[in-house]
């Protein structure tokens, strides 16, 4: 997820300090872990230190320069052990990865991350549960501005099982890797059985200062849409919680990001996924 794509690193750097787990300090573990795997697809993790919330960022090259390559970062499906190769892909941002082709993710297997670096080991495990089919995306005009457009996700929902949906976006042309659709998490709970119809909106990239949600006309846009574990759940709800209300004097954030690695801040998160187009007309 992709995810990240996805997955986001500087936004995971800075949201990760306050991260769920008490048994490690942002002072004590500099490392931001951010991860995921895709069924059918292959294991994506970048890793990074951690911001101070002293420091100031005003160029990418600050961002950039907090990226680490010498890490060993291994996965392991229960069967087999792999070590990720480290290599630069301007895909992303920090411009730098580590991934192998050698695990395919499959749905139904969980799937365990080991980052080693001087001084840590670190750790997370994350299932990969059966993807779920969209019956159509459909875009719309928008209500208050005539040139941009809504884009709205339809399906119906299994009333057997508990589910947990994420959703990302590319603009083709104007991304290179998935962004999270903001707000775009779903827990069935309360709906299970429903006919769902799920807002799609554009991701924000990790360099964008200011978030447009809408799409334009004869924008191409790739949508990934995912189930998606509970812990991947609560790391993407908190997540978009303190995206949303971090600067809102009135609607203060009372949680931390729900982060699931251990020995380290950040997430790794698996991801059910099935891929769509739609060209807005």
């Amino acid at each position: 997820m992709r995810i990240f794509r996805h997955i986001m690193l500087l936004i995971a750097a800075a949201l990760a300090a306050g991260c769920m787990e008490a048994d490690y300090t942002a002072s004590t573990t500099p490392l931001v872990v951010d991860g995921w795997i895709d069924a059918g697809g292959h294991p994506v993790v970048m890793v990074s230190k951690t911001l101070s919330p002293t420091e100031v960022v005003q160029e990418a090259a600050t961002v950039a320069s907090k990226m680490v390559g010498n890490a060993h970062v291994f996965v392991s499906d229960g069967t087999t052990r792999v070590e990720l190769e480290g290599r630069r892909d301007d895909s992303y941002f920090p411009p730098y990865i580590y991934t192998t082709d050698a695990i395919t993710g499959e749905a139904g297997k969980t799937y365990r991350l080991e980052v080693v670096s001087p001084g840590i080991n670190a750790w997370a495990e994350t299932s990969i549960p059966a993807p779920v089919q969209l019956d159509s995306l459909v875009a719309t005009v928008s209500s208050r501005y005539d040139s941009l457009y809504t884009l709205h996700a339809y399906l119906k929902d299994n009333p057997a099982t508990r589910d947990y949906y994420k959703v990302f976006t590319m603009v083709e042309g104007l991304n290179t890797s998935w962004n999270s659709s903001f707000m775009g998490i779903v827990d069935d709970e309360t709906v299970q059985g429903q006919y769902l119809k799920i807002p799609v909106a554009r991701g924000m990239g990790i360099l964008e200062k200011y978030r447009q949600p809408l799409f334009r006309e004869g924008e191409t846009v790739h949508v990934k849409f995912c189930t998606v574990d509970a812990a991947s759940y609560e790391y993407w709800r908190t997540y978009d919680d303190i995206s949303a209300f971090a600067r809102n004097p009135f609607f203060p954030v009372t949680e931390n990001a729900a982060c699931n690695v251990h020995g380290a801040l950040g997430f790794w998160g698996g991801y059910g996924a099935s891929f769509y187009q739609i060209t807005i007309q």
